[in-house]
């Protein structure tokens, strides 16, 4: 249970300038440390102005409402504590994409007991699914790009190993050059779904080279059918996730299309983005009936969130992305196409594409940038 992270959300707290107010919070906080718990401290109210300071070890955003999606959305915690009773803080919490992460009423546990806390956080092993076997012939490769992504790998793996179905993928997480604990993180999802010597999940180390340089490394280690790439910081709905991983055990067409939602920290429901309105479900097409015309593209090709390749197809085209640049995820929509010739589009929600820091900010404004 060491190393856990909690987030407490607090009206007031103690400032630089006033170590008086709310002493008695803060004193429990330190407690909170030194039995080996990291606390950062949400201080929300009306009347805040956006300010971050850090006192004993504990790093306190102060903030008004508008910002505690962002900031609940920013980085994985293992409990969140509340200590208000107001309602805003409720509906915010409600729609901030948290998943498996315990919120607990601070204000209602006697003494704010560290002992019960403790017990409702969940370890990685209680979350994800026990695997008994694992496939020799991966169905779907899934490769994640990660540079100092300690704060989103978590959640980003504990939702595609949830599934069912999760047995028949390989996941690569493909650290590059992280300084922070990716590896650490990788390595021990490593462990945890490793049977008899095989693993589903793969921590792979290299040196810095960029978003670009991880997919060039994904597609060349890949051994699944199919291939699909989830940034760091993104995760998959995981019911949906799973009926794909069922039809592309039968499934043979070179390029699978489905839907995503963007996950806005700045919004209170995600947002479904449809770019392939004119295709029917199920349907299967050659490319090159898509590419123009009423019945096709309305105005992109194929787009990462999107995007499930026939694996046998990327290799073939040979491509290397250019490393340590931006917007390579639309080179690599670009060449990924080359020898595609079957299409098919899925009626399935699965991405979940954050949208909420400066990192995520830039990443949307690369997939504005159209083919």
């Amino acid at each position: 249970m060491n190393n856990k992270k909690i987030l407490l959300i607090t009206p007031e707290y103690l400032t630089l300038k006033d170590k008086s107010l709310n002493n008695e919070i803060h004193t429990q906080v330190k407690q909170y440390i030194e039995q080996g718990f990291f606390v950062d401290t949400a201080c929300i109210n009306d009347n805040n102005n956006k300010e971050s300071y850090e006192i004993d070890k504990v790093k306190v955003q102060k903030a008004g409402f508008d910002e505690l999606r962002s900031i609940l959305m920013a980085k994985k915690y293992d409990a969140i504590l509340v200590n208000a009773e107001d309602d805003r803080y409720k509906k915010i919490l409600e729609t901030s994409y948290i998943l498996d992460t315990p919120i607990i009423n601070w204000t209602n546990i006697k003494n704010r007991d560290i002992h019960f806390i403790k017990s409702q956080i969940k370890e990685p092993s209680e979350i994800i699914r026990k695997f008994d076997k694992i496939s020799d012939t991966p169905i779907l490769t899934v490769t994640i790009p990660a540079y100092n992504a300690e704060n989103f790998l978590d959640k980003c793996l504990q939702s595609l190993l949830k599934t069912e179905y999760a047995y028949l993928t390989e996941i690569l997480v493909i650290n590059d050059g992280s300084k922070d604990k990716t590896a650490e993180i990788g390595k021990m999802y490593q462990d945890l779904t490793t049977v008899e010597d095989q693993s589903i999940v793969k921590i792979i180390n290299k040196e810095n080279g960029g978003h670009g340089s991880g997919i060039n490394k994904g597609i060349e280690l890949a051994k699944g059918k199919y291939f699909k790439v989830v940034d760091a910081d993104d995760w998959v709905n995981e019911k949906d996730y799973d009926i794909l991983l069922k039809r592309l055990i039968n499934e043979d067409a070179d390029l699978i299309l489905t839907d995503f939602c963007e996950a806005r920290s700045f919004e209170d429901k995600p947002t479904k983005i449809e770019y392939y309105k004119n295709l029917n479900k199920n349907q299967l097409y050659h490319f090159d009936e898509i590419c123009i015309g009423e019945n096709g593209f309305e105005e992109w090709g194929p787009m990462l969130p999107t995007s499930t390749y026939k694996l046998e197809c990327l290799k073939k085209a040979d491509f290397k992305l250019l490393e340590k640049t931006f917007y390579v995820d639309m080179t690599y929509n670009a060449y990924s196409i080359i020898y595609i010739d079957t299409v098919k589009k899925y009626d399935l929600d699965i991405y979940r594409y954050y949208i909420g820091n400066s990192r995520t900010i830039c990443k949307r404004r690369r997939h504005e940038k159209k083919l």
